[in-house]
């Protein structure tokens, strides 16, 4: 039986991820074919703009294989795919840890460029 506890885990974090990101949630939290992902940037001109579906758990850890990156990948189009992970510490929904998983080359372009500004700034 399903713990009634996992809808209202996954809607918290998806909320919290699209306020903190910006994102636009999807309508029926991404479950439906129009709009598969959890959340999304959709402002135009945006370099960095991703598409997430976000994963969340009571447990102690969580698996993500292969099939998974995959079936966000293309559900991402073409949006840079993101999949935010939160434990949570208790049954009282208590966060122990936001962590998020990119393609290492998103994440190494964002660091280039976020050296490049740095640079910018302090010449």
């Amino acid at each position: 039986m399903r713990d009634p506890r996992t809808t209202e885990m996954g809607q918290a974090h998806e909320r919290h991820v699209c306020e903190l990101m910006g994102f636009r949630p999807s309508p029926g939290s991404g479950n439906q074919d129009r709009a598969p992902l959890d959340g999304r940037h959709t402002a135009e001109g945006i370099h960095y703009r991703f598409g997430f579906d976000g994963k969340s758990t009571l447990r102690q850890s969580m698996s993500i294989g292969r099939d998974t990156w995959r079936k966000l990948c293309e559900q991402a189009h073409d949006l840079r795919p993101m999949l935010p992970i939160r434990f949570y510490d208790s049954g009282n929904l208590t966060v122990a840890q936001d962590l998020v998983v990119l393609d290492l080359n998103d994440l190494a372009e964002l660091w280039q460029d976020a050296e490049a500004y740095q640079d910018l700034r302090n010449s």
